[in-house]
């Protein structure tokens, strides 16, 4: 068994397949590990520098799968749906705008 199979096995349960995610992240982990390490050695600020550049390079590429930007976010419906109500109706205009839409005999406002 090789190292990268050494490590996969004791980082995730058995029955489960690495994913690109999981690369992304044990990449930008092994990376900046080695920048602290470095750092703490007393090593060139080049060395230092090198090792959080490609940490930073990981952290780039993995964290839209982590952080999805609110924009990628549906929060609250269709805002082009013209049943939609907005959140400064009062009770009787909301009211009307449900009777206007059931269509109900006798319950106009």
């Amino acid at each position: 068994m090789n190292s990268a199979e050494e490590v996969l096995e004791h980082s995730r349960a058995p029955h489960e397949i690495a994913d690109s995610v999981h690369v992304m992240e044990h990449v930008m982990m092994h990376f900046f590990t080695q920048a602290l390490l470095l750092k703490n050695l007393g090593r060139p600020d080049d060395q230092v520098t090198a090792a959080m550049m490609q940490a930073l390079m990981a952290a780039e590429k993995v964290a839209p799968y982590r952080h999805p930007k609110l924009g990628a976010v549906k929060l609250a419906g269709d805002v082009n749906n013209p049943l939609r109500m907005l959140d400064t109706a009062s009770k009787d205009e909301l009211k009307a705008e449900i009777v206007k839409h059931l269509r109900i005999p006798g319950a106009g406002a």
